[in-house]
């Protein structure tokens, strides 16, 4: 997403009213600063990730000294933050020009977020991120993102990207090593080696490396780099372009979750930008009258009862916070209750989705 400065806090989670509404879109654009107009690279990534109700998880392990040598004093430097997913500045590929046999590269400056694979003790990286729930109404569902390597061809990154069914997910409890994802990028394989800088050709890359999973999805938007003073190119280093990739969500009604999963060995990094998530808002839904629901108490200290008809499919309530973030996702039966204990005192509000009606209620937990 272009780069834009904002010191207020946005939300950017929609329902519609359409087949091609917009059910959710983050890219990740807005910029925290202070008073003096320095970066705020903490209160950045709650704007843009905590704020509006997404998740990540990482096993923090520490970024080779490659990457943050010099950093101390970079305005985007955070040890630990940059452990985790992240909100970055990047630059971008976006066209070739050739002009009197010289080759430059137009590019543009992006805002999106990224993870690192590059630690100092090679392994495996572990980080998660994890979209809010997402209400699809029928089989219109679309999914879109943009992803691009830090690197590549030579230590192209890879990931995957699983839909989970329901809307109390966390990057915790979800067994990831032991689902099936729905898209996997391929990764270059340096499990047991990693490329001299004497390979230069990507088909020597291919030969003696290769990219894995063999299912996986390549990413192939490069250019060629420059030539050296010996008019050699090295089409293993090539400048990335983002790429944007698309699934369909047409096997899914209810909650929905979408977890992307960057979990690739020892290369360098990836980015993501622009999450989007289309398809039919709430039209065709019918409020639920007050009469079919019984919520109570009202103001509540420790656990709120939501009574309502055992006829109804797939009840799902949410609970949000007077700034407008998800703090809580419960799926219900026929009779249930949700412990709010652990909730700020103040105002929320309680909506809840059937694949038939939706109902909203505002309450008060109490001190």
């Amino acid at each position: 997403m272009k780069f834009k400065l904002f010191s207020i806090l946005s939300i950017v989670f929609f329902l519609g009213n359409a087949q091609d509404d917009t059910l959710l879109f983050n890219g990740f654009s807005f910029m925290a600063v202070d008073s003096n107009s320095y970066f705020q690279l903490d209160e950045t990534n709650k704007v843009n990730v905590d704020y509006q109700g997404w998740q990540t998880r990482s096993d923090m392990r520490a970024i080779a000294n490659a990457v943050t040598d010099n950093m101390d004093f970079y305005i985007w430097y955070d040890n630990q933050i940059w452990r985790d997913w992240h909100v970055i500045p990047y630059t971008e590929s976006i066209d070739t020009l050739i002009e009197d046999e010289v080759v430059t590269y137009d590019t543009t400056t992006n805002i999106g977020l990224r993870s690192f694979s590059w630690f100092e003790n090679p392994n495996r990286a572990a980080t998660v991120l994890m979209t809010p729930p997402v209400y699809l109404k029928d089989n219109t569902g679309r999914l879109f993102w943009k992803s691009m390597p830090l690197q590549g061809p030579r230590y192209q990154d890879g990931y995957k990207v699983y839909i989970l069914e329901g809307g109390s997910n966390t990057p915790e409890n979800v067994p990831f090593q032991t689902i099936d994802y729905d898209f996997v990028m391929q990764e270059l394989d340096v499990t047991n080696s990693s490329p001299l800088p004497t390979i230069t050709s990507l088909f020597e890359l291919e030969r003696d490396f290769g990219f894995v999973p063999e299912d996986g999805s390549n990413h192939v938007e490069y250019t060629l780099p420059d030539t050296n003073e010996l008019g050699e190119v090295d089409s293993t280093r090539q400048h990335p372009f983002m790429q944007d990739f698309e699934l369909s969500l047409g096997e899914y009604n209810g909650y929905i979750q979408i977890a992307f999963v960057h979990d690739s060995y020892n290369n360098n990094g990836i980015i993501l930008d622009d999450i989007l998530i289309k398809g039919t808002g709430t039209i065709g839904l019918k409020e639920i009258s007050l009469g079919s629901l019984n919520v109570f108490p009202n103001p509540v200290l420790h656990e709120l009862f939501i009574e309502m008809e055992d006829n109804w499919i797939n009840p799902t309530v949410q609970i949000f916070d007077v700034n407008g973030r998800l703090v809580m996702v419960q799926d219900l039966k026929a009779m249930n209750s949700i412990k709010v204990g652990t909730l700020e005192p103040g105002q929320y509000l309680l909506k809840l989705h059937t694949d038939t009606g939706f109902y909203t209620q505002s309450f008060i937990k109490s001190k």
